[in-house]
């Protein structure tokens, strides 16, 4: 009955106060490290209190009291253990990591409904969505950079405690074909993937979205660096699709120049 239990955390953690939405959250860490279960929409939530400067304000006044810091419900001890939790998690298993990945696109859809039509500097600053994803990517990147250093180990005959694997997110492959030749097999960068959860916010819903969003979201579209060589030709053609719809669909002027 885990999914009616994942629906009561869904709507704590976005609790109109504060104090239950920390709790849920601290709550929340817990179960999904434990392996308990993996959803990409309770990790979302939890990037976006994460990264709530009003939660970081709310901090500020409890730091003069050093004792509150270790109780549960805590704005700083929270911020403390989910600093920790992140990467933590996404190098538990390949499955975590698959989930931080896909976190993504609900962290931007969770984003936007939040800034609910506020087109302003400050409401943006809020939920630096920028620093949000890139902080998702660099998590994901720091896991696979582990995994690949276990595989090396273990090539040198060094044994690693669980080496994860290539990401679930990869455009399923014909299994004779990946078991003959395991050296063709591409695995997604975490820019491409985020990418293509980007542009098709843009195709799907930029309509639907703040203008300033919609441009914050184009500049990170427009800068990501992507090596076209080493990445799934699929995949690719996927982003170039999905940029090319989100064009059609968007309506603000610098947003349509970021993405030229």
């Amino acid at each position: 009955h885990f999914d009616s239990f994942k629906k009561l955390l869904l709507e704590m953690l976005e609790h109109s106060k504060p104090a239950i939405v920390i709790i849920a959250a601290e709550i929340t860490a817990k179960l999904l490290l434990a392996g308990s279960f993996h959803d990409p929409h309770l990790l979302a939530c939890l990037f976006v209190i994460y990264f709530d400067t009003s939660l970081i304000e709310t901090e500020e006044d409890d730091d003069n009291d050093e004792n509150a810091v270790t109780e549960v419900g805590n704005p700083v001890r929270l911020r403390q253990l989910l600093t920790i939790f992140f990467p933590t998690y996404s190098m538990s298993s390949l499955e975590a990591n698959d989930t931080m990945m896909a976190s993504v696109a609900p962290t931007i859809s969770i984003v936007n409904r939040k800034l609910d039509g506020k087109n302003s500097p400050k409401a943006m600053s809020q939920w630096p969505i920028a620093k949000m994803i890139e902080y998702i990517c660099c998590t994901v990147d720091l896991a696979d950079k582990k995994k690949v250093e276990g595989d090396d180990n273990e090539t040198n005959g060094i044994s690693s405690e669980q080496p994860m694997e290539t990401h679930e997110n990869e455009p399923a492959e014909n299994d004779n074909t990946a078991s003959d030749d395991k050296t063709t097999s591409i695995e997604a960068s975490s820019t491409l993937l985020a990418s293509i959860d980007i542009a098709e916010f843009l195709m799907d819903d930029s309509q639907n979205a703040p203008p300033l969003f919609v441009r914050a979201l184009a500049k990170i579209l427009s800068s990501a660096s992507i090596d076209v060589d080493n990445e799934d030709l699929s995949l690719l053609s996927r982003l170039k699709s999905h940029v090319a719809e989100a064009e059609y669909s968007i309506n603000d002027r610098p947003a349509l120049a970021a993405l030229e």
